[in-house]
């Protein structure tokens, strides 16, 4: 819990899994850099993420870091009794298993001993698999015929104004993509596929550094 300021920030990779990137807007200060769709599936799975989560507290313990990531596994709750998001996220159709993954179940699997003693991570391995498995038979998530496709995006209004008077007295749905300051905020609109850039009316707020 954040203590004479503002909290600290940690990004987390799940460990063992991989997703589709969503679109991304063109970085104006790259030359050459050009707009991206959707990868498949990639933003229901992160709306799907988001609303497991968010606002939620959350425990996580880091496996490794490398190249400055951290790569690791994060439970609902303040503890690793809480929903594993791992297996969940397999479970649903959410994400996909590295292929690394079954490579090292064959690895794993060849240096079983006469016994037949498999090792906890081996087990582990085959545990993620499973839940894999379990979730293309049923056809959940990314698996399902049914599944939604890429988002056609428009990134800017080009005329405001007409969008404006389009819209007038209308709610629109929104998602709040980024927080610039205390009054301006960068919006998703899911019914019009659209990015707007929004100012509260009648105030100011400083803005944040760094």
């Amino acid at each position: 819990k954040p203590q004479g300021g503002p909290p600290k920030e940690k990004v987390i990779l799940f460990s063992n899994l991989t997703s589709g990137k969503p679109a991304r807007r063109a970085n104006p200060n790259i030359l050459d850099s050009t707009d991206t769709g959707d990868e498949p599936y990639a933003w229901t799975a992160r709306e799907n993420l988001r609303k497991k989560i968010i606002g939620q507290e959350v425990y996580f313990e880091v496996s490794e870091e490398m190249a400055g990531r951290s790569y690791g596994t994060v439970w609902l709750g303040n503890n690793t009794d809480g929903e594993n998001l791992t297996a969940w996220s397999l479970q649903t159709g959410n994400s996909v298993l590295r292929e690394s993954v079954r490579k090292q179940v064959d690895r794993l699997q060849s240096q079983v001993g006469e016994d037949g003693e498999e090792s906890e991570q081996l087990k582990d391995y085959k545990n993620l698999v499973a839940l894999e498995e379990k979730a293309k038979e049923e056809k959940v998530g990314r698996w399902a015929d049914d599944k939604d496709g890429p988002r056609d995006i428009t990134w800017t209004v080009s005329d405001a104004n007409l969008f404006i008077d389009t819209n007038r007295g209308k709610e629109i749905s929104a998602i709040v993509e980024h927080v610039f300051n205390a009054s301006m905020v960068r919006l998703y609109l899911p019914a019009k596929s659209t990015y707007i850039t929004l100012s509260l009316a009648g105030i100011r707020a400083p803005s944040q550094r760094g």
